[in-house]
């Protein structure tokens, strides 16, 4: 596995933490919708590393 693969992988991990985070006690909808759209951005992000 190289450099960029893992960082991308923690990276998304990362976000996807934040995620649940910020949203605990929120609707279960917008959490689903929020952290969907947060993985792709950071998988995003992850391959363009």
């Amino acid at each position: 596995m190289s450099f960029s693969t893992l960082f991308g992988l923690l990276f998304s991990i990362g976000i996807f933490v934040v995620a649940i985070v910020e949203t605990a006690g929120a609707d279960v909808m917008v959490f689903v919708h929020g952290a969907g759209f947060l993985m792709v951005i950071g998988g995003t992000l992850g391959s363009a590393f």
